[in-house]
């Protein structure tokens, strides 16, 4: 590489970090959002901001009623489960309380001893 390369390659490099801060530092930041004065726009909104008011309080009261009742439902399905599992196993408790008793009880003697091998 003579010199006359390394100096343009130098200079297309230094080109790009110039060109590179330039649009970095040069953009404007971003506009505020423009936020409404609330004092001014709560002036002459105020019975009707509580009538808003109280109707999302009702319709809130709604929801949450409704949420009381389906988790009633889903409770009481769950209990409904729960109670014939229950009574599954008593059943199958009380099938092997009576299977067992209809097996006659071996007496000692007539029981074969167990060998080892």
């Amino acid at each position: 590489m003579d010199k006359s390369e390394i100096l343009t390659n130098l200079g297309i490099l230094v080109a790009g970090i110039f060109a590179g801060l330039i649009a970095y530092f040069g953009k404007k930041p971003p506009a505020p959002p423009h936020h409404p004065d609330t004092i001014v726009a709560g002036v002459g909104m105020e019975p009707g901001n509580r009538l808003q008011m109280n109707q999302l309080i009702a319709e809130t009261k709604r929801c949450a009623d409704s949420l009381a009742v389906l988790a009633d439902r889903k409770q009481a399905s769950t209990e409904a489960k729960l109670d014939l599992v229950l009574q599954e196993l008593a059943e199958a408790e009380e099938g092997d309380l009576e299977a067992k008793a209809r097996r006659a009880p071996r007496s000692p003697q007539q029981r074969k001893p167990r060998t080892g091998g």
